[in-house]
């Protein structure tokens, strides 16, 4: 019974010692709570599980805690220092926040995603994360972010809209991504950190100021789906036709003059629109695209037997 009443004064104290040493946004976890955290990731880790009672006794639970003691000690610390490395995070967040006092109620917002990102790190409770949109030009905009966006290991959709980035960080490429959406930003070139989101799928990037995309792009080998209409693009690199999954390519509302050759390697392609370009001619190499593909251009509707490459007499 000392044994007992020992073992369960020392996990008692132990919860107490990691709530009290936690910082004031993780003040909400009470003992209970953080009981039931260990317990969760104890069976998990394949300790001996407790008995099927809806609640067990005080004498059963001494006894469970006694055969894994030092799994829950193991853990128990584990768990103290990813808080430790939490409340870290947040400080740095906190001056990033403040760092820009006019942007400080969107920043807030970021802040507030990344930490429940990464505060249910390890648990499946989150599939989705969108940081604030805020095409509403009333609204407080952002113009970076901070290194801490790799840290939404969870992510799978992120939406930037509407803001006035023009950098991603570095950090984005630890991440896997399916979607992202940084429309409506101050984007002058596509960030060539981009091109390493091997797991991208659709890439959404309209009404920026893109005038230029990297030659990396050809690495986005899950690639489907590229919205990049409404910029200032003046031509396309070889390596847009080495996205061999694209299904869907909008160019729409740029200054492009032709496409490149390898644009017909391209055979997944259902749509491709370059309305409202400059276009001047097209290569042959267009028609190799699969036959039931649409071509928007020359404000005109093709398919790969049927389009024009060269703009079509109006007169």
């Amino acid at each position: 019974m000392v044994i007992y009443t020992l073992a369960g004064a020392f996990f008692n104290a132990l919860a107490c010692f990691m709530v009290s040493n936690t910082k004031s946004y993780e003040d909400s976890l009470t003992n209970k709570a953080l009981f039931i955290l260990l317990l969760n990731l104890t069976l998990a880790g394949g300790a001996t599980k407790l008995p099927k009672n809806a609640l067990p006794t005080r004498t059963i639970f001494k006894i469970w805690v006694i055969q894994n003691i030092f799994s829950l000690i193991s853990l128990g610390v584990l768990h103290y220092q990813r808080l430790q490395r939490l409340a870290k995070e947040k400080e740095e967040l906190e001056a990033w926040v403040n760092a820009k006092p006019e942007e400080k109620v969107t920043r807030e917002l970021v802040k507030e995603a990344i930490l429940l990102a990464v505060n249910t790190k390890g648990f499946p409770v989150l599939s989705y994360s969108s940081l604030p949109k805020c095409a509403d030009k009333k609204f407080p905009r952002i113009t970076d972010l901070p290194p801490e966006i790799g840290r939404l290991s969870h992510c799978i959709n992120l939406v930037l809209l509407g803001h006035q980035l023009t950098t991603i960080p570095e950090e984005i490429a630890n991440l896997t991504l399916k979607n992202l959406d940084i429309s409506g930003n101050a984007f002058e070139s596509l960030p060539p950190i981009l091109c390493k989101l091997q797991s991208l799928e659709e890439l959404v990037a309209n009404s920026n100021k893109i005038d230029i995309l990297p030659e990396p792009i050809g690495d986005l080998k899950k690639l489907r789906v590229l919205f990049l209409g409404n910029n200032q693009l003046e031509k396309l690199p070889e390596a847009i036709g080495d996205c061999h999954s694209l299904t869907h390519l909008y160019f729409w509302m740029n200054n492009l003059k032709t496409v490149p050759k390898n644009i017909g390697n391209l055979q997944h392609l259902k749509f491709l629109n370059l309305d409202d370009n400059p276009i001047e001619s097209l290569p042959e190499e267009i028609r190799n695209l699969p036959k039931t593909c649409e071509i928007k251009v020359f404000g005109r509707t093709y398919t790969p037997n049927t389009v024009s490459l060269t703009p079509p007499d109006t007169h």
